[in-house]
């Protein structure tokens, strides 16, 4: 996937602002890809969701639809858990 293209270009940016903003390089790691997983749930660009989408005969404005409500579900526990680790650490 073209998401551990930008990782490996933008991780050598983020641990030093990791390190500077005193959190663990572990957590950036950790909310970088929770973001990406999360917004291939949803982009129109990821293959996987297009792909399923279209295999099952499903509008694309009708899947968003029908995934926001985990979307939103999902967006709040990952920013809890992201912040709980930058906390904890």
């Amino acid at each position: 996937m073209a998401s551990s293209g930008h990782a490996t270009l933008a991780m050598p940016i983020l641990a030093p602002l990791a390190d500077f903003a005193g959190v663990s390089r572990a957590v950036v790691v950790t909310a970088w890809q929770s973001a990406s997983g999360w917004t291939n749930l949803w982009v129109p660009t990821t293959a996987v969701t297009i792909g399923g989408v279209t295999l099952a005969k499903v509008g694309y404005d009708k899947y968003l639809r029908f995934i926001w409500p985990l979307l939103a579900i999902l967006l709040l526990l990952i920013c809890g858990f992201v912040a709980a680790g930058a906390v904890m650490t």
